[in-house]
């Protein structure tokens, strides 16, 4: 540990803090805020859909409390879906206790609890909204997606494709199969599935999929000729994991029938050794990275397409790797969950790692010494200080709202 802090230490002394003071204002994010909720749509009849609505709880969005030789955490969480311009249809809520044998499970990346509730709905617009209650603290968090279905009601018409991984359990399609969302997927032994549906007029119709690739070189990876008189269908596509090498896919699906054509894009990501597991958005991660990425690794940062960003990514990192012998990126982990902890701690008007109190503690991670104390009626300081570095920052809270400022800005050695 000792090792990962220095090499942390010695990185931040290339960058001040005061370059990234023209921030935009962005919505305050805390670990309660950070649950999944997610949709998946199959033709249910010529007319009518099968929603499959999921709400995912991370452990570490729940507050656990220590009771006798466990943790326990309560929450409730709710799953409704409303027409875009009309009523409730359908509301579900959960209300359970989580319990768990250490502190460590309870601030689990991978542990989670996934509730669903299954709609009937008409080809129209919807919004699906998820709630989530910490019944401890009562922090609250709140997500809302759009659904339309406006665009299947001319034939033929596609559904988006659905990926699916091997899990044990009815998850709301063919048993022992759970939807993805296609996000750093696992590696799997047996194959993913994709789930094609959709609508069509009677008769024959074809589904061609093809793998596209950045380099144009695209593959027609299945075709499907069948004919049809309920006007819906729903086909399931085995895509081998053996076959899939790369980190990005996209697979183009087309329905063809009478002439006529419609087509979606599914896309899938997956997990990759040298990434961090507390890392689930590479874009995100990169921005998290401005603190100690140099000049020459900005530019390049700048210049790169974003469809390279994940190799990118896997670049900069394995340039900080202190021990390239090992599995894990021991500094990458240290420092996204230094970033994970300024999120819960430091949000004021912008999200935690991005203000003064997190830069700091994502570079020099916890101080030794936290003094506080009034400057004045309204003024807040707080000092922190680190022994094993010498180095000591005062922050202050002009308005006493809890927006701390470092009085003096950070301006590191060689900038």
């Amino acid at each position: 540990m000792k090792k990962i802090l220095l090499l942390l230490l010695m990185i931040s002394m290339g960058l001040s803090a005061s370059q990234w003071g023209k921030e935009n204002r962005n919505k305050k994010l805390s670990l309660i805020h950070r649950f999944i909720i997610a949709s998946f749509s199959e033709a249910e009849t010529a007319d009518s859909v099968r929603v499959v609505a999921y709400i995912e709880i991370p452990y570490r969005t729940i507050q656990f409390i220590k009771k006798d030789n466990t943790f326990l955490g309560s929450y409730e969480a709710s799953l409704s879906l409303s027409e875009k311009k009309g009523g409730q249809i359908n509301r579900k809520i959960w209300k359970e206790n989580i319990i768990v044998d250490s502190y460590d499970q309870s601030k689990s990346y991978r542990r989670n609890i996934k509730h669903s509730i299954e709609f009937i709905v008409p080809k129209g617009e919807f919004v699906l909204k998820g709630e989530l209650v910490d019944l401890d603290t009562r922090k609250k968090g709140i997500k809302t997606k759009k659904i339309s279905f406006r665009d299947t009601q001319k034939t033929p018409a596609l559904l988006p494709p659905v990926f699916m991984l091997p899990f044990p359990g009815d998850w709301g399609f063919k048993p022992d199969l759970i939807p993805t969302l296609g996000q750093r997927v696992r590696p799997v032994e047996d194959d993913i599935k994709m789930m094609i549906s959709g609508f069509v007029n009677p008769g024959d119709y074809e589904i061609n999929v093809t793998i596209i690739d950045r380099e144009g070189d695209d593959t027609l990876y299945n075709k499907i000729i069948e004919n049809n008189e309920a006007k819906y269908f729903t086909n399931y596509v085995s895509i081998p994991a053996s076959k899939l090498t790369k980190l990005k896919y996209e697979f183009l699906v087309i329905l063809s029938q009478n002439g006529k054509k419609d087509k979606e894009i599914g896309r899938m990501t997956l997990a990759r050794a040298g990434i961090s597991k507390t890392v689930t958005d590479i874009e995100f991660a990169l921005k998290q990275m401005k603190y100690i990425l140099n000049s020459d690794e900005r530019r390049l940062l700048k210049k790169t397409n974003k469809d390279n960003w994940d190799e990118l990514f896997i670049q900069f990192w394995k340039e900080r790797d202190p021990d390239s012998s090992t599995v894990n990126n021991e500094l990458m982990e240290e420092y996204y969950e230094r970033v994970d902890y300024a999120m819960e701690h430091f949000d004021s008007w912008q999200e935690g790692w991005r203000t003064d109190m997190g830069m700091i503690y994502i570079l020099f991670g916890p101080p030794n010494e936290i003094q506080r104390y009034n400057a004045n009626y309204n003024q807040i300081r707080q000092v922190w200080r680190y022994h094993h570095i010498s180095k000591s920052f005062t922050f202050l809270d002009e308005n006493g709202f809890g927006d701390y400022r470092l009085e003096t800005p950070f301006i590191t050695p060689g900038f």
